[in-house]
């Protein structure tokens, strides 16, 4: 009687094949939302917008935006923008 395998005998099971066997219990966890005094609102001074719609205009983007910078309301409200 010849016995069937789905591999050849000798070959290890690696990466997704090994760790897809084992059994993992997944709980879902609800999303909470961030504290109050975590979020901070932008100054909305009027040199923040002007430097802002200058940078719209020049199709720019500041180091300060990509990096999500909590203080860039300080550098655009002095008129100031980092590249």
């Amino acid at each position: 009687m010849k016995t069937y395998t789905s591999k050849p005998v000798g070959i290890k099971e690696t990466n997704f094949e090994k760790t897809s066997k084992i059994p993992i219990k997944i709980i879902e966890a609800p999303i909470k939302a961030k504290p109050h005094w975590i979020k901070m609102q932008l100054p909305q001074s009027q040199r923040f917008n002007e430097i802002k719609s200058i940078l719209r205009k020049n199709n720019l983007h500041s180091v300060c935006e990509e990096a999500s910078c909590p203080n860039i309301g300080e550098c655009f409200s002095q008129g100031t923008a980092t590249f």
